[in-house]
């Protein structure tokens, strides 16, 4: 169970980081796009960004190259072992994550929720003639689910909401026809844009993400270059002919007032990040801007570097993993009385029918074992070649702890050498004959248990 919560944890973690170093090299690179005034792949690279937040980039990555890292056919992940220390780390994140996963889960269902159910109380369909407006505008933008558009006293500002039953809800005011159409337009396109569920995305990373401060930034990112986005397509994109002036004296005009709105709704006028939109606008000119190819080449080649980049700080990560592993290893062992452990012989039979061969993971200085060991079974490892004189250091941590395991090698003449391990145990065994070796954990009880440890010679 712990060495679950310890991988997830990892995971978790790996995922954190890969999803900020996205963002990071998102951040420099629309810095310079802005610069040069290509603005209409910053919102779908930003988008990318997303998936490297919910996506385990560097936790595949590592287990496509390294091949031990992961739990593959025989092949076990020694990037996931843990320690008491480790362990205890586990136990807190087992405890604290999911607590804020949760909470943050159930605050925004409910909030979605009771702001669903106030505005469907509060709705009722708007005139004909703009309903009929609302029919040309979705028709000229291939949008062929019908949208309803309603009214509603409880909204401030054009709003659209919805999941399979998109809806348009504008407010109980009086806009002259240029006006209602580009409202139409606006809200139209952040529909055919899927907006909507790439903020249920945005809503998600920052979920799963709570610890990390800059999901927070990055969901605020991501409502800004999706008005940007939607902006673009109003006034470049779309049957809405309008100068720049009238289509942000709209917004201006129908600003938010504090309408603490779920972060799914898109609002028509939200007046934080306005005047950044206004800028970029007002410069933008769409023919100097990426064409499809250039935007493949360019989303292909962030994409690339991101990975990159992912994979870098997934290698550091597992290298930083690796040396608190030894280490608290290490400080472990240096508390057992090695004194204490007595050697036992017996003998033992090749065929038994009880021992099964288990996988082990090399790593620089220590062969690990990470094992579930039915009751009643001895675990083993593959034959291990040893000469005379040398010697073979094996610790384990067994668990449960109340229960006694035998721990020792089975030697290519018959014998079982052997000491009794009741948690947690480190001994040496002298080699005096040249020849073939196991490594072996024998489980005599009548319940399954797991052995955690290393061998090295």
């Amino acid at each position: 169970m712990m060495s679950w919560i310890i991988k997830s944890f990892c995971v978790l973690a790996l995922t954190s980081v890969s999803g900020t170093i996205a963002y990071a090299i998102w951040k420099i690179l629309a810095g310079y796009m802005i610069r040069k005034n290509r603005l209409r792949m910053i919102y779908p690279m930003l988008v990318v960004v997303e998936g490297f937040y919910l996506i385990p980039v560097a936790y595949i990555l590592l287990g496509m190259t390294g091949g031990y890292r992961l739990t593959r056919g025989n092949q076990l992940g020694y990037l996931f072992l843990g320690t008491s220390w480790i362990n205890v780390i586990g136990r807190l994140f087992a405890i604290a994550w999911p607590i804020g996963v949760v909470y943050e889960l159930l605050s925004y269902v409910y909030h979605l929720w009771k702001m669903g159910k106030a505005l469907d109380r509060s709705c009722f369909p708007a005139e004909k003639e703009v309903d009929q407006m609302a029919r040309e505008v979705a028709a000229s933008l291939n949008l062929r689910r019908k949208i309803e558009v309603c009214r509603s006293y409880m909204v401030l500002s054009p709003l659209v909401m919805g999941g399979r039953r998109k809806r348009v809800i504008l407010p109980i005011q009086q806009y002259k026809s240029k006006e209602m159409q580009i409202i139409l337009f606006h809200e139209m396109i952040h529909i055919k844009q899927g907006i909507i569920y790439l903020k249920h995305l945005s809503v998600l990373v920052r979920i799963f993400h709570w610890v990390n401060p800059l999901v927070y930034v990055l969901q605020e990112e991501l409502d800004e270059w999706g008005e940007t986005a939607c902006d673009i397509g109003v006034r470049y994109g779309s049957g809405c002919v309008n100068s720049h002036r009238e289509y942000f004296y709209v917004i201006l005009d129908t600003l938010e007032r504090r309408m603490n709105m779920p972060d799914v709704i898109t609002q028509f006028s939200k007046q934080k990040g306005l005047e950044k939109r206004m800028k970029k606008m007002k410069n933008y000119k769409r023919e100097k801007d990426l064409k499809l190819v250039g935007g493949i080449m360019a989303m292909a080649l962030f994409v690339l570097g991101c990975t990159t980049s992912v994979f870098a700080a997934g290698v550091g990560f597992e290298a930083g993993y690796n040396r608190l592993y030894e280490g608290t290893v290490n400080a472990k062992i240096e508390n057992i009385h090695i004194s204490d452990i007595l050697e036992n012989k017996d003998v033992w039979n090749l065929e038994d029918k009880s021992i099964i061969e288990m996988p082990v993971t090399n790593a620089k200085t220590h062969v690990f074992m990470d094992w579930i060991i039915p009751a009643r079974k001895t675990a083993r490892t593959k034959a291990i070649y040893l000469k005379k004189g040398q010697d073979i250091t094996i610790s384990i941590t067994a668990k449960p702890t109340n229960q006694t395991v035998k721990m020792g090698i089975l030697t290519f003449d018959g014998m079982k050498r052997y000491v009794n391990v009741t948690g947690s145990a480190l001994h040496t065994f002298e080699i005096t004959k040249e020849g073939d070796y196991y490594v072996f954990v024998q489980n005599e009880n009548s319940s399954d248990m797991t052995a955690v440890g290393y061998y090295t010679y």
